[in-house]
């Protein structure tokens, strides 16, 4: 039996910004049923909380790929942050090729100095509104006290096979995407599949009680801890080659038929 169902965002529970009504239902008919239902996202805490609590939703929250582990009332269970060290040497790497970079915490974010709109301080409060996340800009003389959940680093072009090398081989960070354009950085030892084993421990329920639905490379570890295992029709084929079932795509309520698959066995 099904006690703990857990759903990326991004591609999966939406196809933007917006969950639909139907997954909103969808949810809410797991609730009533006593399942939990978790987002696991690669999004920072501060905006899946709002876009969660736009669809009038209270739910436990895995965020920035698994280094913030959220209750669903309002308690961390885990926030992990990257190494002073480790944070010093991407941004040396990003720099050196002068390409973009974003470095979150769990409710702000910090971009290169020479980001210009940030220079006028009411357009990062409009953007904190919009988003839930303080945009800063930030020299690397500014790293001290800071807990970066996830750094997401876009190459110039695209990242290539050196550069999932540099940082596969790097024991202080987890490399992973959600996307083919960055790479998203984060501490050793963090990941979707490793908070959720953590989320089920602290509720009780085993790794046979887990289901999991995704779409992209950074859902594979997610979809491994579970042992029902849904991709939408949208996802990655090395998400579908894992995966128990393949259900409509991100458009089309991929998750709502995955909810109803798992209230009627």
């Amino acid at each position: 039996m099904i006690r703990l169902f857990c759903s990326d965002f991004d591609g999966t529970l939406s196809p933007n910004t917006t969950i639909s009504p139907e997954n909103i239902r969808a949810i809410r008919r797991l609730q009533d049923a006593g399942i939990v239902f978790a987002l696991v996202s690669g999004r920072p805490k501060a905006n899946a909380h709002m876009l969660l609590a736009r669809a009038g939703l209270t739910v436990p929250m895995i965020t920035s790929n698994g280094s913030v582990v959220t209750l669903a009332d309002g308690r961390d269970l885990l926030v992990k942050g990257i190494a002073t060290d480790a944070i010093e040497d991407i941004l040396e790497v990003a720099n050196k090729r002068k390409s973009f970079y974003i470095a979150y915490e769990k409710d702000r974010c910090f971009l290169p100095p020479w980001v210009p709109f940030l220079g006028v301080g009411g357009l990062a409060r409009l953007v904190q509104r919009e988003t839930g996340i303080l945009p800063l800009r930030v020299k690397r003389e500014d790293l001290s006290g800071w807990t970066v959940t996830k750094f997401n680093y876009y190459p110039l072009g695209k990242p290539t096979e050196a550069d999932w090398h540099r940082w596969e081989q790097d024991e202080r960070v987890y490399v992973t995407t959600s996307s083919r354009h960055k790479l998203e950085l984060s501490a050793a030892g963090v990941s979707k599949g490793n908070a959720i084993r953590l989320l089920a421990k602290e509720l009780g329920i085993r790794s046979d009680e887990i289901a999991a639905i995704g779409d992209y490379l950074n859902d594979c570890d997610m979809l491994k801890a579970a042992s029902l295992r849904f991709a939408v029709a949208n996802a990655r084929e090395e998400l579908k080659a894992i995966a128990d079932h393949v259900v409509s795509s991100a458009k089309e309520n991929g998750v709502a038929e995955a909810i109803s698959q798992v209230l009627a066995d």
